[in-house]
């Protein structure tokens, strides 16, 4: 989604997540790549949801802070998403 190829890394044991640029910690919270940064929207919030569902404690972006508290910023994230979605079918 963020562009071909682009790689998360996920360590379970600890509970990080290492998104790249497919999620970006913004003023403390996380935002989903989007924009003219992002080849493929559908395909960039998939791949959000994807992450979402590892359950990340913490969050290391491509840009901005360390989230120590991913879990929550990126179920916050899913309700954007949701929101967006829901707004796009209108």
């Amino acid at each position: 989604g963020h562009t071909p190829g682009h790689l998360s890394f996920f360590a379970p044991s600890v509970g990080i997540l290492f998104s790249g640029d497919s999620i970006l910690s913004v003023k403390n919270r996380l935002v989903g790549s989007h924009g003219s940064v992002t080849w493929d929207q559908d395909k960039a919030d998939a791949a959000v949801l994807k992450q979402l569902a590892l359950k990340a404690r913490i969050v290391c972006s491509g840009h901005g802070e360390v989230v120590m508290d991913g879990l929550y910023r990126l179920l916050k994230l899913a309700e954007v998403l949701a929101l967006s979605s829901a707004y796009q079918r209108l």
